[in-house]
């Protein structure tokens, strides 16, 4: 297991989506993070600035969307379906995010279990 230390100025910009609150991307910067180039937020999208933690993960840094927002980050964890058939599975928020499969759509799962080849009604 490799450990990364970070300096004490290392700042996350956390983005999520501004409607649904789903995680979208976390930059990483340290040094002279105010002179850092952050990613540009996309439309749908909102951002927070947070110093690096302790536990610098998925679980911390959902955190800091919910103490900010007040709402906790759904799961990500999408379907991709077409013709009413499950083809693959991916990250992403429907409600900002297209399928790259032609004539697929997205489908979060919220906690639902499919697998490659099963139906799903809409």
């Amino acid at each position: 297991m490799t450990i990364i230390a970070h300096a004490q100025n290392t700042i996350y910009q956390i983005v999520y989506s501004t409607e649904s609150k789903i995680l979208r991307r976390v930059v990483i910067a340290e040094q002279d993070w105010r002179y850092h180039f952050f990613h540009r937020l996309k439309p749908g999208e909102s951002c927070i600035y947070a110093p690096a933690g302790n536990n610098d993960e998925l679980p911390e840094w959902e955190n800091h969307v919910f103490n900010a927002t007040g709402v906790v980050p759904p799961d990500s964890r999408c379907a991709v379906v077409r013709n009413g058939v499950v083809i693959g599975f991916c990250g992403a928020d429907p409600a900002l995010d297209e399928a790259s499969e032609e004539g697929g759509s997205l489908v979060l799962l919220n906690g639902r279990h499919f697998g490659i080849g099963d139906r799903y009604r809409y």
